[in-house]
C-alpha cells in the first residue's frame, strides 16, 4: 500500500481511499469521506448531522449526540483494520464534543 503525509500534522496516511478489505455502507461512506476531506480542521458534529439528515423529511433523530456516536463507533470497527480512526477533538476545558477528525492509529 502506498502511503503519504498529512499536509497538517505529518502524520503517515494511507492512500486516499485505501481501504483494503473493508466494506462500508453508504452512510458510513459518506461520514468517512466528510471527515477525511475535513483534514485537521475536522467536521464539526452539527455540521456531520446535517450533513446526514439534511434530505430526511423528519430532519433525522432526535439524540444528535447519541446518532452520531453510534454512527462513528460503527464505522471505526471497520476503519481501524486500516489502521484508522475518527475521534473527537475536545474543544478548550468545556468537555464537549468539538469536531470529528481521521486520525492514523498504530
Amino acid at each position: 500500500m502506498t502511503h503519504r503525509e498529512c499536509p497538517h500534522c505529518h502524520q503517515t496516511l494511507p492512500r486516499e481511499h485505501a481501504l483494503p478489505d473493508v466494506y462500508l455502507t453508504p452512510g458510513q461512506r459518506s461520514i468517512y469521506e466528510r471527515v477525511r476531506k475535513a483534514g485537521a480542521q475536522g467536521v464539526p458534529r452539527n455540521v456531520l448531522f446535517d450533513f446526514l439528515y439534511d434530505k430526511d423529511p423528519n430532519g433525522g433523530p432526535l439524540s444528535e449526540r447519541h446518532c452520531l456516536y453510534v454512527r462513528v463507533n460503527h464505522l471505526n470497527r471497520k476503519i481501524r483494520k486500516a489502521g484508522l480512526e475518527i475521534s473527537a477533538n475536545r474543544p478548550g476545558n468545556l468537555g464537549e464534543v468539538g469536531n470529528y477528525v481521521l486520525r492514523v492509529i498504530r
